[in-house]
């Protein structure tokens, strides 16, 4: 895998070894990077299910301010970090500052519980176990989206392409957000919603 566009573009990721993380495919990375391109430019980025996190390294390659990666897993830990050290040298060598940046080796529910209280994303990409999916953006993670992410702010989910007309937010929020983009690639799809603002 490899970087596609930015001040890192063509550099090499490295990748988790072993079947416990599912990489998204270049196509469905430069996919989500063409309909996020007027939103990342000094973004705040969140990668959830982060992976070798590939989502997070291309959005600083492409002007992202900064970003937090979650992943529990402690072999895709080890690249993950590798991944983006790199990534923050070339943005560096290239003349850019990117901050603040974290990497949270926890579980995605505990990693939201802290993170809804200390920030307001611009972005949150989300790529969890494709048979999970439905039911995680359901459930209270659903919730703590909506309290992390900045008015007008964007929520991007990949799944399974024949749950992604099921796919929905908690009831109670439901008009927080609206889904303004559905794409299916193969077997996987892309949905992206975007939060609104205050009423009233």
């Amino acid at each position: 895998m490899k970087i596609i566009a930015g001040s890192c573009h063509g550099m090499r990721l490295e990748a988790p070894k072993g079947q416990v993380t599912r990489p998204t495919s270049s196509r469905v990375r430069e996919a989500v990077m063409n309909i996020l391109a007027p939103h990342v430019e000094g973004a705040l980025f969140i990668d959830l299910f982060s992976g070798s996190g590939a989502m997070a390294c291309e959005a600083l390659s492409r002007g992202a301010r900064g970003a937090v990666l979650v992943e529990k897993d402690k072999k895709a830990l080890q690249a993950l970090r590798r991944n983006v050290e790199e990534c923050c040298r070339r943005c560096q060598k290239d003349g850019r500052t990117v901050s603040p940046l974290k990497v949270l080796g926890h579980e995605t529910e505990v990693a939201l519980r802290s993170l809804r209280k200390s920030l307001r994303a611009d972005i949150v990409w989300a790529d969890p176990p494709y048979c999970d999916s439905v039911a995680w953006l359901a459930g209270p993670q659903g919730v703590a989206l909506s309290d992390m992410v900045a008015e007008g702010g964007l929520f991007v989910m990949e799944l399974a392409r024949q749950d992604a007309e099921a796919l929905c937010f908690p009831e109670s929020i439901r008009g927080v957000w609206e889904k303004v983009k559905v794409k299916n690639y193969g077997e996987s799809a892309i949905v992206v919603w975007q939060k609104l603002g205050q009423k009233g």
